[in-house]
Parts: structure tokens; sequence; C-alpha cells
């Protein structure tokens, strides 16, 4: 493709894009929100964050790094037992008046 081509054809692409262009122009720019916004809606102090997460927070590579897949796996599945550890998953069951009253269920016979 020569030269005069190339112009004739970034022409007609401008001509064809320029009233989306003109369009998006008009738009008005969203609201910004201010970066605290996107901040927890609480903040822990350092000693309020478990150890071993903090620990394993100082593991993360530099942004942009390269991190193998298989690194980054083992990393998320320790992050992954931590939370089991130092997190329930569910609110305790109380017992009903009912089954305190009725005693232990009978075990299965093995």
């Amino acid at each position: 493709m020569n030269k005069p081509d190339m112009v004739s054809g970034l022409r007609a692409i401008e001509r064809d894009l320029a009233p989306e262009l003109r369009r998006a122009a008009s738009l008005p720019e969203p609201p910004r929100q201010p970066l605290e916004a996107y901040a927890p809606r609480y903040q822990q102090s350092d000693d309020e964050i478990d150890p071993v997460v903090k620990g394993l927070l100082t593991h993360l590579p530099p942004a942009g790094s390269i991190w193998p897949a298989a690194e980054r796996k083992l990393w998320l599945d320790l992050l992954e037992g931590t939370f089991r550890m130092i997190f329930r998953e569910t609110e305790p069951v109380m017992p009903s008046a009912d089954s305190l009253a009725s005693g232990p269920e009978p075990r299965p016979a093995p």
C-alpha cells in the first residue's frame, strides 16, 4: 500500500468515525468518587490483622512482576487455608430446648 492510499484510507476512517467521536465528546464525564469511597467501611490497625495473613502479604511479588501460575496457586491455597483457620464459615448453631430435653441423639451402630 502506498502513502496516498494510506492517507485516503485514514480520511475515510476519520469521516466514518467523526459523528461517533462528536457524540462521545458531548457526553458528560461521569462523576468521580473520592478515593475514600473505595476504602473499606472500617479501618483495621496492623495489630488487628492476623499475623499469618500479614506474613503471606509480605510474600506477594511486586506489581507487574512475573509470578508463575504454580507459585500463585500455592500462595492462594495458603491464604485460603489461613482463612479457614481464622474465620468461621457459619454462625454457631444453638441447640433447641427440645433437643436438650431429649438428650443426645443415638449413634448408628458400627
